[in-house]
């Protein structure tokens, strides 16, 4: 799909099939993770600086010519980067893919569209993988608080027994009193 609008040219030939590489390698790589906790938790510290790999390098490949494809890995990213890591660290992982995109479209001369378009592409990933991040945290306070008050009502139902039990001996001590 990335080659199907117009070959590229040598340099950004070389950049296209390095863009896909990183991005086979870092998608890859964190499959693994998403199955097994511990590797997650593990290797978690590092998803920043591969989300950061993987959408310079497509935002830069997304600015030359028949590039268009890699905005589409490049917004992956920065939704992954929304979605998975802290929002210092997301808003900083799509600045620089942003810069990068728009450095290389203005070496490269590319249109209005590619300005435009990258960066928008880019900052909307970011914005719904933040409110997919929103709604999962919502979601797991959401659990906690039906756990807590499960925990509660049978909290409740204990002492509402307890205290039938005092009052039924106390009923049986005033008899026999």
């Amino acid at each position: 799909v990335a080659f199907t609008a117009g070959w590229p040219g040598r340099a950004a030939l070389a950049l296209h099939l390095a863009a896909l590489a990183i991005s086979a390698v870092l998608l890859l790589g964190w499959v693994p993770t998403e199955r097994r906790v511990p590797l997650r938790v593990r290797y978690a510290a590092l998803l920043p600086y591969g989300l950061a790999a993987m959408i310079i390098v497509c935002g830069v490949a997304s600015a030359t010519r028949g590039g268009g494809v890699f905005n589409l890995l490049a917004a992956t990213a920065a939704f992954s980067a929304g979605s998975e890591t802290r929002p210092a660290a997301g808003g900083a992982v799509t600045g620089l893919g942003i810069a990068a995109t728009e450095l290389t479209a203005v070496a490269t001369g590319a249109g209005a569209g590619v300005m435009l378009g990258s960066p928008l592409g880019l900052i909307l990933g970011l914005v719904v993988g933040r409110n997919l991040r929103a709604s999962r945290v919502q979601a797991e306070q959401s659990a906690a608080l039906l756990a807590q008050a499960d925990q509660l009502r049978d909290e409740q139902a204990r002492v509402a027994a307890l205290d039938e039990r005092a009052r039924i001996a106390r009923e049986i001590h005033d008899v026999l009193a």
